[in-house]
């Protein structure tokens, strides 16, 4: 399990990709979609996109959100448990089988999904585009590359591993 230190939080708050407020379909690239958090997979689906991985733990900004959409028959979901400020071993994998799989697959988390992004960017196929949320201002669009995949591997490199 990877645990952030307060010494990267104030990184974090820098995003990874351009940070996009209106219609996500105009900034996406032709790879499979991945998105992590409840008001961009909301988003996504309200505009007819059904991502490969939707991450979701049914809070916006940490407060409960009942906005959580009712999702598509044919996903597959798991649920996981994961703290905040955390990655545990079970979301990793989680990402890991939802990127190796063929099928839709929506990841509901008991906690907090606040660090997803990073295994979902470290496991997507290269060109692969990543959508988060960033609070007050957006969605983060990440189009996985080497150079957004070495970003992630640094900053959980510098995680504390329990």
């Amino acid at each position: 399990m990877y645990v952030l230190p307060e010494s990267l939080r104030e990184e974090l708050k820098d995003p990874f990709g351009p940070v996009v407020s209106d219609a996500l379909s105009g900034h996406l690239g032709d790879g499979p979609i991945a998105t992590v958090g409840d008001v961009v997979t909301s988003e996504a689906l309200d505009e007819g996109i059904l991502p490969q991985l939707m991450v979701v733990d049914g809070h916006t900004k940490r407060t409960e959100d009942p906005g959580v959409p009712d999702f598509p028959d044919e996903v597959n979901e798991i649920p996981v448990e994961n703290d905040a400020g955390e990655i545990t071993d079970e979301l990793w994998q989680a990402v890991a089988t939802a990127y190796a799989g063929s099928s839709c697959t929506l990841i509901r988390i008991d906690g907090e999904e606040d660090l997803a992004a990073l295994p979902a960017i470290v496991h997507a196929p290269k060109g692969a585009n990543v959508v988060y949320g960033q609070p007050d201002d957006g969605a983060v669009i990440v189009t996985v590359d080497q150079t957004t995949r070495e970003r992630a591997l640094d900053i959980l490199a510098r995680m504390e591993v329990v």
